[in-house]
C-alpha cells in the first residue's frame, strides 16, 4: 500500500487566505503579483472564503499549487465562469 504525502495546501479541500499569503510569501507580494488591493484580504477574512472567480485566478498564477474549492459547483455553473 502506497500512502501520499498531504501538503497543508490540500486539507480540506479549501483555500484559505492564510494558504495564499504563504504561497506568495507575504500579503505585500500577493498584491504586485496579482494587483489586488489589501481591501480584497480583508473581505475574503470578513466573509470566510475566497470568491471562486478569484481561486481560479490564484491556482492558475500558483501553476496549480495552490487549489480552486470546486466542490460546490456543479457544471453548469462552472460553464459559465469559463
Amino acid at each position: 500500500m502506497i500512502i501520499g504525502v498531504i501538503s497543508p495546501l490540500d486539507k480540506g479541500n479549501k483555500m484559505t487566505l492564510e494558504e495564499v499569503i504563504a504561497f506568495f510569501g507575504s500579503s505585500y507580494a500577493l498584491k504586485k503579483k496579482t494587483g489586488m488591493a489589501h481591501h480584497n484580504y480583508y473581505q475574503w477574512r470578513k466573509k470566510g472564503f475566497i470568491p471562486i472567480k478569484t481561486q481560479l485566478r490564484l491556482e492558475k498564477l500558483s501553476e496549480g499549487k495552490l487549489k480552486a474549492n470546486l466542490d460546490h459547483l456543479n457544471y453548469g455553473s462552472l460553464e459559465k465562469i469559463k
